[in-house]
């Protein structure tokens, strides 16, 4: 919602105060290949244990394009920890984190909880609000700056500049 309606929108606002200037909305982040290895990165830095289960936890979307894209990180994850890997999301999406972690805890052994959301805030809070039930699940840091994400938006950048 917030790629293709809100930023436009907001963007159109800026527009008409400033109309000499050109703007650009490049593609988001989702599926880039240096996002996949930031998420790959917070997962192994809880030094995951042998016989273990992800749980990718998305902020949802009424729009089935950001979900689809959440899965396909899923599986990017899944093929380069060999860990098996379930999506969930937070508030719009199936299924909801919350049925998702009641699922994938009476399973696996031990679960990790990966929030694919750029910083902390109320949606991390409500992660670990439920998190904290359980003795067998740890809960990753959320992406947060790193240099994974700073390589996707230079690139992001480099699209825009050379359309």
């Amino acid at each position: 919602a917030h790629y293709k309606r809100d930023i436009p929108f907001e963007i159109e606002k800026i527009q008409k105060q400033y109309p000499h200037i050109t703007f650009s909305v490049v593609h988001p982040f989702s599926t880039h290949p240096h996002m996949v290895e930031l998420v790959v990165k917070r997962i192994r830095e809880t030094i995951p244990m042998q016989s273990s289960s992800v749980l990718l936890v998305g902020r949802g979307s009424s729009d089935p394009q950001p979900i689809h894209e959440l899965q396909q990180i899923g599986a990017a994850v899944e093929r380069k920890l060999g860990m098996p890997v379930c999506c969930s999301f937070l508030t719009k999406g199936t299924p909801t984190f919350t049925a998702e972690l009641k699922t994938i805890t009476s399973t696996a052994s031990h679960v990790y909880v990966m929030p694919y959301l750029l910083f902390n805030g109320l949606l991390l809070q409500k992660i670990k609000l439920h998190t904290k039930k359980y003795d067998h699940v740890t809960t990753c840091n959320c992406l947060q700056f790193d240099t994974y994400m700073k390589l996707t938006l230079l690139e992001r950048m480099e699209e825009c500049v050379y359309v």
